[in-house]
C-alpha cells in the first residue's frame, strides 16, 4: 500500500498526443499551446493553496516536467524528477491512433502491449515511486500522467476503471479521518481555476 499522507496530484496539460488522439506512453511529446495555458492558469495560485505544497515532483517526460515548471514560475518551489511516475510504456502501440488501433484485429489490450510494459509491472513501478515520494517529509505536488490515477484506483480495489483524470486538474489527496472504515484512504478534492478564481469540489471517484 502507500503511506497515508497528504499530497497534490495533477495530470499534465493537454499534449500533442492528447490532441491527436494517439497513445504516447513514454514517447516524449510536447504540450500544446492549450496545455501550456492550462498549466499557467495555476501559476498565481500555488501560494494560495491551503495547505501549501513545499516541493514539486514530476516525471522525466516533457509534458509532465513542463507542466510543473509552468505552474511553478512564480512560486519557485524546489523541483525533483522521478522516472518511476512516468506513464506506462505502450510498446508497439505508442504513436498509434487510438480509434484506429481499437478497430485493428491485431490489437489485444493496452494492459499488455507487445514490446511494452504490462499494467501490473507499470503499477508496481508507480507504487514504488509514490512510496518514495511520500516517505519524504513535507507536502508534495506531483505532476504526472493519467495512468498514475488508474494505478491508485487499482491499488485500492477499483480495478482499472477508477477516476478518469482530465488534463491539468489539480487534485488534493487528504487522509480520511477514519481510514480503517474506507477502502480508499483519502478524501479527494479537485481544485479548478475558473474565471480567475479557485473552485474546490469533491472528486467523483
Amino acid at each position: 500500500m502507500l503511506p497515508q499522507r497528504p499530497f497534490y496530484l495533477i495530470r499534465h496539460g493537454e499534449s500533442e498526443a492528447n490532441a491527436g488522439g494517439y497513445y504516447s506512453g513514454q514517447m516524449d511529446v510536447a504540450l500544446t499551446e492549450k496545455g501550456r495555458q492550462q498549466a499557467l492558469a495555476y501559476t498565481p495560485f500555488l501560494t494560495e493553496l491551503i495547505p501549501s505544497p513545499d516541493r514539486i515532483v514530476h516525471s522525466h517526460l516533457a509534458r509532465a516536467r513542463d507542466t510543473a515548471a509552468l505552474m511553478n514560475q512564480e512560486c519557485a518551489l524546489p523541483m525533483a524528477e522521478s522516472r518511476d511516475i512516468s506513464e506506462q510504456h505502450y510498446g508497439i502501440y505508442q504513436g498509434r491512433i487510438k480509434s484506429e488501433l481499437k478497430a485493428d484485429h491485431s490489437f489485444k489490450s493496452w494492459q499488455e502491449p507487445p514490446e511494452g510494459e504490462t499494467f501490473e509491472t507499470f503499477a508496481a513501478r508507480v507504487r514504488k515511486g509514490m512510496n518514495d515520494i511520500l516517505a519524504q517529509p513535507g507536502l508534495p505536488l506531483i505532476s504526472c500522467h493519467g495512468g498514475i490515477f488508474l494505478v491508485l484506483g487499482h491499488t485500492f480495489g477499483f480495478g482499472t476503471t477508477w477516476h478518469t483524470a482530465e488534463n491539468a486538474i489539480l487534485h488534493y489527496f487528504e487522509p480520511a479521518p477514519t481510514p480503517e472504515t474506507s477502502d480508499f484512504p483519502w478524501k479527494v478534492s479537485q481544485i479548478i481555476v475558473e474565471n480567475g478564481k479557485l473552485t474546490i469540489k469533491n472528486a467523483a471517484l
